[in-house]
């Protein structure tokens, strides 16, 4: 990812119709823009150019540089009615584009791009390519040229209402432009509020590179699944064995719980008896009894077809018998499947609950101590959850509005589900009544059969016809039972596999992403030692192997403490850890091992809070340094006792020095 800026042209049109013009020219490396005097516009240069990448959130919509400042005429200081911002970009490719901004007098929503430099452009024709709402997925989008032009990649980070979102560009920005008013107040303190869950964290872990956020994806999806495979397995379980009750039968060798991986499972009695046969053994019983009373068994067919009839009658009954065991079956599972569902709905229910009341305890915390613990001085987030490596938690007004959408989703699937369940009792009521039929039928068929049967043998027939129902009746139980087993392994496996898959992610950290932090820790240290930190030994200052942001660690009696550092450190300080931080990334970049950040830093007035001394100045040594091989640099300062004019000039550094003028200059002069 490479973006180069080449020069700026700034046009404001004054009210007596004259134009004001600022023309910059930038170069590879570290680029300053001078000014001896405070408010004269230097902000305005960096402002145009986060607006002209359509950026406008990171600098809050300010154009008061481009079309309310006043330019001074003689005695006379004119406002500005209106301009426009053009500014000349190249990739990594080389190619050039110069992009166009009307400013009229807020920032238009389109931006105008031509392929051609700064000097040529109005000879070529431009593109107008919109802003907002997708501009990153339509081609008409500049978002989606720009991406493309400086090789910004789509990935996929998680967003606060546990889906997938896109990372924006506006988040990588916010990282290494540091604009004057809130810049310097935090690292990413001007970031635009998009939706993203843990934004700083997830926007450094890609401007470094790091395997964080497809692990962590990988991870969440991992731990639904496995979650959602456990919960069909428990209730696929649950409908089996409440289903086999009824034929006095049980599941054993299948575990209740996934936690192991055995798996024996198989049919048996339901009885705790050493001897207990197992379902095929039984069938085998059954069976034999039969077959020893057929053998018994010489009936002569009568003449007027009845005994054909008796046996077409007792196939329908047969067959019905069947329907009627698979129906009571479904209408058992689908009743257990209903009450599972109503658990989980008054799980639902005492969740809610709770987090209503944790929401009240949170509206009177803050109400009382503010935003920060008034314990441990770390904000209270909208979460009482504890925030492990590997699963962020929902706030709990996320929690709250995720908690009524599931509880309307289960309200619905019982409402479908009790009205399948009637429809499938009216069918088995139906199956009921015909096989009473066709059993009165049979009766009447062999009573008319009495005269070619011996009693004897009449009532063993009637022994016959009932092993044949409940061999009949085993054989599907048996049939259902291991096709539903067959099931359950099959999810156990998956549910195993998904084990594994999850336990190779263990740890959020993998020992590649270990390595490029302690990477950007050795540049982080390096620049804090140059530009003066004391406010802590260097060396405690560390890059958090959690956050990816800088933490102290400070030694207590039970052991070793991380700690923000702006809580110790002293107000210049914290502005060195900022300065650090990001030339740190710069250097990163420059080594050639990062991943999105786009080569390209910007400083506004980087003497914050009076730093004063040598430190201060080997600011500017380090950005020297940070773009030895490949990327930019540009930092806007007040220079007015000459000291920073006079290290540009010794590193050789191009500078563009306003002196006391304002940056925007009537066309004519």
């Amino acid at each position: 990812m490479f973006l180069q800026f080449n020069r700026l042209r700034l046009v404001s049109r004054l009210s007596n119709s004259n134009r004001a013009i600022c023309e910059v020219e930038f170069k590879p490396g570290c680029n300053v823009i001078l000014t001896s005097l405070n408010s004269r516009g230097k902000s305005s240069i960096l402002n145009a150019l986060i607006a002209i990448l359509g950026m406008d959130k990171l600098i809050n919509n300010n154009v008061t540089a481009i079309v309310r400042d006043e330019v001074r005429v003689g005695d006379n200081m004119l406002p500005t009615i209106g301009g426009e911002v053009f500014v000349e970009v190249a990739n990594e490719k080389g190619e050039i584009a110069t992009l166009s901004r009307q400013v009229n007098p807020d920032f238009d929503n389109q931006i105008v791009v031509y392929p051609s430099n700064l000097d040529n452009f109005s000879n070529t024709e431009g593109r107008k390519l919109f802003l907002g709402r997708d501009s990153y997925k339509s081609e008409l989008g500049f978002h989606h040229f720009l991406s493309n032009f400086i090789g910004f990649p789509y990935i996929e980070v998680l967003g606060n209402d546990d889906g997938n979102m896109r990372l924006y560009l506006d988040y990588v920005f916010s990282l290494i432009f540091l604009e004057q008013k809130r810049g310097w107040t935090d690292i990413m303190s001007n970031q635009p509020f998009y939706g993203m869950r843990d934004s700083k964290r997830t926007t450094i872990s890609e401007v470094i590179g790091l395997e964080f956020v497809s692990r962590t994806l990988k991870k969440t999806q991992l731990g639904f699944e496995k979650l959602r495979l456990k919960n069909t397995y428990e209730t696929q379980l649950d409908a089996l064995s409440n289903y086999l009750i009824l034929k006095h039968l049980r599941v054993s060798g299948a575990p209740r719980d996934l936690v192991n991986r055995d798996w024996d499972a198989k049919l048996v009695e339901a009885t705790n008896m050493p001897n207990r046969l197992t379902a095929a053994e039984m069938l085998v019983k059954l069976q034999s009894e039969l077959d020893k009373k057929l053998g018994f068994v010489s009936i002569n067919p009568s003449d007027d077809g009845t005994h054909s009839r008796i046996n077409e009658i007792s196939s329908e009954i047969a067959e019905t018998s069947r329907a009627l065991e698979r129906s009571t079956q479904n209408i058992s599972i689908k009743s257990d499947l209903i009450e599972t569902y109503r658990r989980r709905l008054d799980a639902f229910g005492v969740e809610l609950k709770k987090n209503k009341e944790e929401k009240r305890i949170k509206t009177i915390a803050t109400k009382l101590v503010g935003d920060l613990c008034p314990t441990c001085e770390q904000p209270i987030d909208g979460t009482l959850a504890f925030k492990g490596d590997s699963f962020v938690p929902m706030t709990i007004d996320e929690n709250i509005q995720y908690i009524f959408q599931q509880s309307n989703i289960l309200k619905n699937l019982i409402s479908l589900e009790e009205s399948s369940l009637k429809d499938m009792v009216g069918d088995l009521n139906k199956e009921r009544a015909f096989i009473n039929d066709r059993i009165e039928k049979h009766s009447s068929l062999l009573r008319s059969l009495k005269t070619f049967i011996e009693p004897s043998i009449f009532v063993l027939a009637k022994e016959i016809a009932q092993l044949e129902a409940e061999v009949s009746s085993l054989e599907d139980v048996i049939e259902y039972a291991n096709k539903s087993l067959g099931v359950l392994k099959n999810t156990s496996n998956e549910y195993f596999s998904k084990l594994d898959a999850f336990n190779k992610l263990k740890g959020a950290i993998s020992e590649k992403d270990l390595s490029k932090i302690y990477k950007l820790q050795n540049f982080f240290h390096m620049c804090l030692s140059v530009v003066g930190f004391d406010s802590y030994e260097v060396d405690a200052v560390i890059i958090d192997k959690d956050t990816f942001q800088p933490k102290v660690l400070i030694k207590k009696s039970d052991g070793m403490r991380k700690v923000k550092p702006e809580f110790g450190s002293s107000a210049s300080d914290w502005i060195r850890i900022i300065i650090a931080f990001t030339i740190a990334l710069q250097m990163l970049y420059n080594d050639g091992d990062v991943g999105v950040h786009p080569g390209v830093s910007i400083f506004d007035e980087p003497k914050q809070q009076n730093i004063e001394g040598l430190g201060y100045l080997e600011i500017y040594r380090l950005a020297v340094q940070a773009t030895s091989e490949k990327g930019q640099i540009i930092i806007a300062a007040t220079d007015k006792d000459g000291a920073v004019r006079k290290i540009t000039k010794d590193l050789n550094i191009n500078l563009v020095d306003f002196g006391e003028k304002y940056v925007l200059q009537l066309e004519n002069d």
